[in-house]
């Protein structure tokens, strides 16, 4: 809307009534759509080792054309012919670019091919680099391939579109000035503020941000418990038109990869990409292998002892231990990734017990007794079991006297990672063991925790040295 005193504005009434939860707005600025040529993958498989041939159809401009004879092992483009030979598949002419160039609706194709497999089987990637729009999907008119249960499919892997204009008759004007900079604006109350110049408008919002950055998508979080009814975007210019194209008003709070400061514990909340995947890789082939790095770049905050102990990290556990990638296709299907992390002991305590931590119990699970390698040995103790709390040798990896409960060697968990330690009866002081932590089958070098056993009184007695609260070790990270 523009009045005649006033800056440009859009504005939206969320709800005739009350005012509504807000968490994050997403403005889109209008953009001209991008080339996107369509893209098709013909692949051919069997049971058995492949021959013959197949014919493909496309429905085009109302015209319905079909391949000649497309060998089994057809070579992608023409200049992978070989021009001095009439050999189906290799010689001239017997490309899969050359075949269906021959067709009378299609002018120009690129072909790449991949294969074979273990049965001479190949897909062939053809993008349709001439046809603008989405086109039919090419149909297999006849399958001649010789070999046992051998078939032909095709499958659509990227729509194209239709932006003639933009795509093939030249270049546009130079769209500025139409979005950026602007304010987006909430109000309360029962009506809008209206026609009012843009200076008024910011006055009476409850909350404003001027976005300035000229950029496709722009993700906007409002503080926690914010509410509203009125949203409201305005241009500062008086002289420029307003333009955009969408408005998104959602509930809950984007919390983006950049509102992420480093360090840990992590909160218990989701974070996703600043620009959506969809936006950010909108008509670009994924196929193959991606990867997500992740790095905390915060420095470990070091507590300052002052006694003889060593220092220790305060950052608490690591912030990235237990992550689940969620992906969602353009289908609407949802994919978890778990982190695929294992924790292993590799030493066990002297003066008493690890367990296995029971999630259902909140409490000790079984004894983790035996490590592989190193099974506790108790039948010779130093002098007398009894003053040495019931140790002996207990990292002894031979095989002779008693060796407790071999049936509960413990390689591995990956479940919680999360132990739970007990000393043996009457023992104070300090006790260790080590831990090693499994990435998709890479091991880290060995961890030492160190624990220190006292008697306590009261709960403040056993405080944190650095000052925190006294919190049991459970997990490994």
């Amino acid at each position: 809307r523009l009045a005649s005193a006033a800056e440009p504005y859009w504005e939206v009434d969320l709800d005739e009534g009350d005012s509504q939860n807000i968490g994050t707005i997403r403005v889109w600025n209008r953009q001209q759509e991008p080339n996107r040529d369509e893209v098709q993958v013909v692949t051919t498989t069997s049971s058995g080792i492949l021959a013959g041939s197949f014919t493909l159809s496309i429905d085009h401009f109302g015209s319905v054309t079909t391949t000649a004879a497309i060998a089994h092992n057809a070579v992608a483009q023409r200049r992978n012919e070989d021009t001095n030979v009439l050999t189906p598949g290799i010689g001239l002419g017997e490309s899969m670019q050359a075949k269906i160039e021959a067709l009378s609706n299609i002018n120009s194709v690129k072909v790449k091919r991949t294969g074979p497999d273990s049965k001479g089987g190949y897909s062939w990637t053809v993008t349709f680099i001439s046809e603008p729009g989405d086109l039919n999907e090419m149909t297999v008119a006849s399958n001649d391939l010789t070999s046992v249960a051998a078939s032909v499919s095709v499958r659509t892997t990227r729509n194209g579109n239709a932006n003639v204009y933009y795509n093939y008759a030249g270049t546009v004007f130079a769209v500025t000035g139409r979005l950026f900079p602007a304010w987006v604006m909430l109000y309360d109350g029962t009506e809008s503020v209206g026609d009012v110049s843009l200076e008024a408008a910011r006055a009476a919002a409850k909350w404003r941000r001027r976005i300035t950055v000229k950029q496709r998508e722009t993700v906007l979080v409002l503080p926690a418990n914010t509410t509203g009814r009125f949203v409201r975007v305005q241009l500062e210019s008086q002289t420029n038109p307003l333009s955009l194209a969408e408005v998104q008003v959602y509930e809950k709070r984007h919390n983006g990869f950049a509102s992420y400061e480093g360090g840990s514990p992590l909160a218990a909340v989701t974070y996703e990409p600043h620009r959506s995947v969809d936006e950010a890789f909108a008509g670009a082939e994924m196929k193959g292998h991606w990867f997500l790095s992740i790095e905390d770049l915060v420095a470990a905050n070091v507590g300052d002892t002052t006694n003889s102990r060593p220092e220790l990290g305060r950052n608490g556990r690591g912030a990235f231990d237990s992550w689940v990638l969620q992906i969602t296709d353009s289908d609407d299907v949802v994919y978890n990734y778990e982190t695929d992390i294992q924790a292993v002991i590799k030493t066990l305590p002297i003066y008493g017990t690890l367990y296995k931590y029971d999630v259902a119990t909140g409490g000790r699970g079984d004894a983790i007794q035996l490590v592989e390698g190193q099974e506790r040995y108790e039948k010779e103790c130093y002098d007398n079991c009894d003053s040495r709390f019931g140790v002996g040798c207990p990292f002894s990896t031979s095989k002779d006297g008693d060796v407790a409960k071999r049936t509960n060697r413990l390689r591995a968990f990956s479940e919680d990672r999360s132990v739970v330690y007990a000393p043996n009866d009457d023992y104070l002081g300090a006790d260790s063991f080590n831990y090693a932590i499994r990435l998709d089958g890479v091991e880290s070098t060995r961890q030492k925790v160190g624990i220190d056993v006292r008697k306590c009184r009261a709960r403040d007695d056993c405080a944190n040295e650095l000052g925190g609260d006294y919190i049991p070790f459970r997990r490994f990270d």
